[in-house]
This record gives C-alpha cells, sequence and structure tokens, in this order.
C-alpha cells in the first residue's frame, strides 16, 4: 500500500480554520478596544495543535513518533476541518480500519490497538521469533515458519519486512534467515546494527529455476546456545513475485520449533484496549454527527465508517475498566456509544451508552469524582462531557451532560489556585508530578489561565472538536467566583470508604490538600495502587505561576522526580497513610511496606521547589543553587518561604529498614536541580547491590504546616513553631497513633491498625474527619448541582 505524504502546513489553515470556526477574530468592544474572545483562544491553541498534527503527519511514515489510532483520527479530523480533503482523510482513516481487529474468534473483536506501527511493519499482527529472558537454548536450535507455493515461468524475487530488538554487538548466537527450496538466500546477526526496520529485496531466480514449486522459510536459529540472551524477531510482509505468496495471512504459514528456548507465535501489533478505541471513536463521533465534515465522504466510504465505527464501538460494551470509579476512561466509552450510536442510526448501542452514563451519573450524585483532581485526566474528562453536550440530540441528556459539566467545574473551582493558575490539592492521577499543569487547554479558553500554553499536542486536537458541536458548554460566573474566593475549605467525598474523603484548604498564594488514600484503578478484583496517586500536595505561589509543589515520595531506587518515568511521576512506593488535616495543619502517618521490594535503597523524600525565596533547615538557610546534601536529623523541620507564605514540613518518626538506622539529609541533585526542586532525603536502607527487603512495615510520620510569611524572620519564626509543636505518638501491640497540637491549639490524630494494615481513625479535636457531601465549599453543599 502506498501513502501520501503530506507537506507541512501552510499559512492557509488559518483561512481554512476561521471558515470552519476554529478560530474567530478578535471582537471590538463598544469603547473601541479589542476584546479576546474564547474564540480568540481556542485559535491559539488550534494553531498550536494544528501545527503538531502537521509535524507529526511529516514525519509519521518515517515511524520517529508514537503512530497510535487516536493520532491518526486526529489527522482524519485536521484533514476534513482544516482542508476540506476527504481524499486525504478517507487515506488517515483506512490506516486505522486496517488495523481494526476483525476476527469474529477474536476476544478483542471490532476493538483498536493502541500502536498502529508497533511490533509489526503493517496491519494487525505479523509473525515474532523469540527467546525470552533467562531461558537456555541449544546450538541448532530454531523457530520456523515456512510456505510452499507454486511458480509462474520467470524471475523470483523475495521480499519482507525485518528487524529485531537487540543493539548490543554480542555476535554469532543468533542469526535470522531467509531460506528458498532449503537453501539460505539471506542472514543477518541479530546482534547489532539498530531496532529500525529494514525492507529486504533478494534475487532467488537461481534458486527457483525450472522448479514448478518451492518452500520458501524464515528462522531464528540459535548458532551457540545461550543461558540468558533474550531476543524478539518480528517479520512482516513476505512476499515471492511469481507466486502466491504476496503477504497473505499470518495462518498461511506452518510454524515449527526445533530444539529448546525458542518460539515462533503470531503476535499482535499492537495491545487491543478500550482506551484506544474510546478516544479514537470520540474524536470520529465528532465527525459523524457533524454533516459539514462528515459528507465530504463518498456514500460508499459514509457507509463503511458507520459499520466499523459501530462494531468498534460494541467491543467497549463489557470492557473491564470502564467501571464507575475510573472516571476518564467509563466518560470516554459512555459518550462515544451514545454518539457512535446516534451519528450511525444504531438505537440498541445508543440506548446501552444512555443506561451506562445514567449509572456513572447515579454513582456520582451519591460518591462525587471517583478519579479526583487529576491534572490530566480532568481535561479528557471535560472533553468528553463536552462532546456529549454539544453534539448530543436528546435535550435532555444533553441537560444531565450540562449539570456534570457544572459539578466537575465547580470541583475545579474549588480546587483552583488562582496564583498558580491551575488546580491544587490531593489528586488520584499524577503526570506532571512535581509542577502540576491542570486541564490546562480548557483553563486557557475559558480564561482561567492567562499565560500561554507551555506545548501543544497532537492527542489534544479532541479540545478543538468539542468546542465544535451543536451546543457549546461555557462554565459560568459562579464558577469563576469560586476559584477565585479565598480562603477555601473544601471536603468531598470520593467512594464509600469515608476515609478516602478529600480535603484542601486554599488562601491567597497557598494550597494544602490531603486523602488518607493509595489510589488504584478501581478495577474490581484487578489493578493495584498506580505510581500516579499524590495523596497529600502543599503549594506556595509567589512572582512564578509554575513553581514546584511540595509532596512526599517514598522511593525504591528510582528517580524521585519522576522525569525519567513513562508519564513524568516518580514510580513511589505506596504510601498507605491516614490523614487529619484543618485548614494549614496536616498529620500524616505512612504506613510503608517495603517486603519484597528488590533495591539497593530505599529513601521517603519531601519535595522542595528549588527556587522558593528561601530554604530553610532546622531555621538555618540552605543555598539551593548549589549541588550537594547537607546532614539533617530525624527530628529535622524544612521551611521554604515563597510570596507571602510559608511551607513547613517536620519529621516526627521514620524507621529503618532490614534493621538499618535511618539518615536524613537536604538534597539538591542535578536531576531536581533540572526542573527546579530540590528534597529533604530519608535514607532508610542503603546497600552496595540489589537486596530483597524483608522489612513488612516502616513507618514514617510528618507534621506540615503552611501560612502566611512575609520575610525570612517571619520564615524563621514559623519553622521555630513548627519545631516546637507538641507532639506525641503512641504504638502498641496492634495499633500504632500520633498526634499533634498545633500552635493554633487544634488537636489532629491518626491512628493505624497495624495487625489489619489498616487506616484506624484520624480526628480532628476529637472528631472524626468526614466530608459533609460530594463537594462542599466553606460549608455550602454543591452536591444539588447534579440532581
Amino acid at each position: 500500500m502506498t501513502f501520501r505524504r503530506w507537506t507541512a502546513l501552510s499559512a492557509a489553515v488559518l483561512t481554512a480554520a476561521l471558515a470552519t470556526g476554529t478560530i474567530a477574530s478578535a471582537a471590538a468592544s463598544p469603547s473601541g478596544a479589542t476584546t479576546v474572545t474564547w474564540q480568540d483562544r481556542l485559535g491559539e491553541i488550534a494553531q498550536g495543535v494544528v501545527a503538531e498534527v502537521d509535524d507529526f503527519q511529516a514525519s509519521m511514515y518515517e515511524r520517529t513518533p508514537q503512530v497510535t489510532a487516536r493520532r491518526m483520527m486526529s489527522v482524519v479530523a485536521h484533514e476534513l476541518a482544516e482542508h476540506s480533503d476527504p481524499v486525504a482523510a478517507w487515506e488517515a482513516l483506512q490506516l486505522v480500519l486496517d488495523h481494526q481487529i476483525m476476527d469474529p474468534s477474536h476476544e478483542a473483536y471490532g476493538s483498536l490497538p493502541n500502536d498502529i506501527w508497533g511490533d509489526c511493519w503493517y496491519g494487525v499482527e505479523c509473525h515474532q521469533f523469540t527467546v525470552a529472558p533467562s531461558t537456555p537454548t541449544s546450538a541448532g536450535a530454531a523457530s520456523q515458519v515456512a510456505r510452499t507455493a507454486e511458480l509462474e515461468a520467470g524471475p523470483h524475487v523475495l521480499t519482507f519486512d525485518v528487524r529485531d530488538s537487540v543493539t548490543a554487538v554480542q555476535a554469532n548466537y543468533h542469526v535470522f534467515q531467509a531460506l528458498v527450496g532449503g537453501q539460505v538466500v539471506w542472514e543477518r546477526d541479530v546482534s547489532g546494527g539498530t531496532t529500525a526496520w529494514e525492507h529486504v529485496s533478494v534475487d532467488v531466480s537461481a534458486q527457483t529455476s525450472g522448479a514448478a514449486s518451492t518452500t520458501v522459510s524464515f528462522r531464528l536459529l540459535e548458532k551457540r546456545g545461550v543461558t540468558n540472551f533474550a531476543v524478539q524477531v518480528s517479520l512482516d510482509s513476505m512476499a515471492l513475485s511469481g507466486s502466491s505468496i504476496d503477504d497473505d495471512a499470518p495462518s498461511a504459514w506452518t510454524a515449527s520449533q526445533t530444539g529448546t528456548g525458542v518460539e515462533v507465535v503470531v503476535g499482535p501489533n499492537g495491545t487491543p484496549e478500550i482506551n484506544a478505541t474510546s478516544f479514537s471513536l470520540l474524536l470520529g463521533a465528532g465527525i459523524l454527527n457533524a454533516p459539514q465534515y462528515f459528507t465530504q465522504f463518498t456514500p460508499a466510504q459514509q457507509q463503511v465508517i458507520r459499520d466499523r465505527f459501530v462494531l468498534a464501538s460494541r467491543s467497549t460494551l463489557e470492557a473491564p475498566h470502564a467501571q464507575l470509579g475510573y472516571t476518564n476512561a467509563r466518560l470516554l466509552r459512555d459518550v462515544q456509544m451514545i454518539l457512535v450510536g446516534q451519528g450511525a442510526g444504531d438505537a440498541a448501542l445508543y440506548q446501552a451508552g444512555v443506561e451506562r452514563w445514567r449509572d456513572w451519573l447515579q454513582y456520582t450524585r451519591e460518591w462525587g469524582i471517583r478519579e479526583y483532581g487529576s491534572t490530566v485526566y480532568y481535561g479528557i474528562d471535560l472533553g468528553a462531557l463536552m462532546m456529549g453536550h454539544g453534539y448530543v440530540q436528546d435535550p435532555v441528556l444533553r441537560d444531565e451532560f450540562r449539570k456534570a459539566l457544572d459539578f466537575f467545574w465547580y470541583d475545579i473551582a474549588a480546587n483552583f489556585l488562582p496564583a498558580s493558575e491551575t488546580m491544587a490539592g490531593s489528586s488520584s492521577r499524577e503526570y506532571d508530578w512535581t509542577h502540576s499543569s491542570g486541564p490546562a487547554y480548557f483553563l486557557r479558553v475559558e480564561d482561567w489561565r492567562t499565560r500561554p500554553l507551555d506545548s501543544y499536542s497532537v492527542f489534544n486536537y479532541q479540545v478543538l472538536v468539542s468546542y465544535r458541536g451543536g451546543e457549546v458548554y461555557h462554565p459560568g460566573t459562579a464558577h469563576r467566583a469560586l476559584a477565585t474566593t479565598s480562603p477555601k475549605i473544601v471536603e468531598a467525598k470520593t467512594d464509600p470508604n469515608r476515609f478516602l474523603d478529600r480535603y484542601a484548604y486554599i488562601q491567597d498564594g497557598r494550597a494544602m490538600g490531603s486523602t488518607s488514600e493509595s489510589f488504584t484503578n478501581v478495577i474490581p478484583g484487578m489493578g493495584a495502587p498506580t505510581p500516579y496517586d499524590k495523596a497529600i500536595s502543599i503549594s506556595a505561589v509567589g512572582s512564578d505561576p509554575a513553581v514546584g509543589t511540595v509532596s512526599i515520595v517514598p522511593a525504591a531506587g528510582t528517580d524521585p522526580y519522576g522525569k525519567t518515568y513513562p508519564g513524568s511521576a516518580p514510580l513511589h512506593a505506596i504510601l498507605h497513610p491516614v490523614t487529619a488535616q484543618k485548614g494549614g495543619d496536616l498529620l500524616t502517618q505512612l504506613d510503608l511496606r517495603p517486603a519484597g521490594t528488590r533495591t539497593s535503597s530505599f529513601e521517603t523524600n519531601v519535595m522542595i521547589p528549588a527556587g522558593s525565596e528561601a530554604v530553610l533547615l532546622d531555621g538555618g538557610v540552605v543555598d539551593t543553587t548549589v549541588l550537594g546534601s547537607t546532614p539533617a536529623s530525624l527530628t529535622s523541620t524544612v521551611t521554604l518561604w515563597e510570596g507571602d507564605s510559608c511551607i513547613a514540613v517536620r519529621v516526627l518518626r521514620a524507621d529503618g529498614i532490614d534493621g538499618q538506622t535511618p539518615q536524613a539529609a537536604f538534597v539538591v541533585d542535578q536531576a531536581g536541580s533540572d526542573i527546579g526542586m530540590a528534597r529533604f532525603a530519608i535514607t532508610q536502607f542503603t546497600s552496595p547491590s540489589r537486596t530483597t527487603l524483608l522489612a513488612e512495615r516502616a513507618a514514617v510520620t510528618l507534621y506540615a504546616r503552611t501560612g502566611a510569611c512575609a520575610s525570612l524572620a517571619d520564615a524563621q519564626t514559623f519553622a521555630a513553631e513548627t519545631a516546637s509543636a507538641k507532639i506525641s505518638q503512641q504504638q502498641s501491640a496492634t495499633v500504632h497513633s500520633s498526634a499533634v497540637t498545633t500552635p493554633d491549639g487544634d488537636l489532629l490524630q491518626v491512628g493505624t491498625d497495624i495487625v489489619a494494615r489498616d487506616q484506624l481513625f484520624r480526628k480532628v479535636n476529637g472528631v472524626a474527619v468526614l466530608a459533609p457531601s460530594i463537594l462542599t465549599v466553606n460549608g455550602v453543599d454543591y452536591s444539588t448541582v447534579l440532581d
């Protein structure tokens, strides 16, 4: 298959965008001054996103960027909206449809894989030859696929695409070969080179001369045995000119193995999944339900789109992880079902989507937003809800989407810190760990963020589509008023387990938020706490709205800043916290469980913005511009002053692991300095080599405060007050408890059942901490918004 190569975006895009409503000219006010509208800000974003789509298109066939179904659907929408080019749009859409699972016997029949070009050159599956890790092989062992074909007269050329997984130069162990009539016509050592695809063409006329038929085979051969040398060789698009071998289905080839340790399977190109399918279909539904775009396709193409979109949508019906509590995946799934069913005229699919949507709505009315506070996923949630509101035809259903959007924006407003122009407080999923950016695209369009975005993404073409519906939603003046209210005390339920209620305090340029939860994917019987949950987050913002946040990161020999981990979140150990908070005072007790972790170190880190006006360790100023480590103690207090606010964190307890005595220090390292962060590090275990930890429990208890500070002297006073606050700690055979009396006289108490390994109590002034509703701010109940 050949494909059009797209050229760079020209200035004509802006003209086309104006015509399609993507960008609107700034309107003049009655006084003659220029008024910047939401359309202008959307246009600013459109320019950035469209440029990213164009760059993606220019390089996608070189296979340098990741090519996914969702990215390709952005290209489809882009070609229709920005270029009115249905030929290019269909070409891009065909690339998606060619990778759809179309085998009715497949458990993911109809779904779309995450990767378009993942482990195969093209299509849904291909042959993959492997030696697994820690798997011994012997010399002469081989895995092979073969096929016999009748030959026509004339020359014959064998072609195929191949790539392997090894770049290290360890030659003469694994070799990959192509054979015709039992003769090796091509081979290469699997080691060395690159992992890029290679297109191979070999004239095999000499091997086929005079023959009426021949057998073509490919094999991974062990020239020498190995004990632990894993490889994977992917083989695709095999063809022999002048024969019937022309990249037919892998099932036409016969696989076999000789010896042990080698294997060949028909492997998937990319994992079929609900998120890839739902993300793609949500963009597709924006096309399907917009006549100005959909009618650009031919009637035959329109019918293919309806049929294939319905098939894909049905594959998500019973997806196990679209649970009520996995909010972004749930909303994506439910909304695309509704809109695909509506646009394709499939009443059963539409009704199934409506029923599932209303199940989620009822759950949320009772327990709140389960995937709460996520600065990344709130953007996805808003996009899905706006698609529902903008494109659905039923006015009753549209009003339900409006109510949900109202509630989400009230939650965003409640947790909004104007000084940082983003959300603050705890979050279930955080991908920008140190500098939470919030649902930035929507904040920018609605003028809650005054500065332009730092970067744009192909994925966020979804934002443009969500604003193109027939009914455009915008948060109202009441939302903005709540966002700018100061101070704010925010309390919210998130789950039937009331220990998971969240609490936030926001005033002027500071914020503190907490929960007693280690978040999971909320899939019954599946999943585990993810590294993305941010149970405690504290902010102090001065002149730099993008200053980092204070958080807690227990980490086993990994990057505590999260910049080397996919998604920019640290792969932290599970906190298992129990936390009590009142206003700007917080007491948390972590029940760390290191047993079974294989590591050379285990640290609990308190992340500190290095660019603060001053950072103090036990009252003394620390130079955060100089790399190094400043010794501290297990009773130390670290304090930062930024703008008109201070944050102080005091260590009350930290256990060593496997008999070691913990050590504390304030650390400024290069990895942190590169992103404006430092850390207070409690090293609980260290070893010259990786060791499997045995300790079942390692407790860490911290007291944190935030409050007003106008000078370095104020910061020193604030640090001294924190360090002298009255504390008590007790541990019996069954209970570990901690208490602190704050400088304002409030009593915070937390307790852990160390037998059941669960939260036992959290109290403020002797009263259990419970949120009064799914969202309450300064005593005002916002739960009625969803009625």
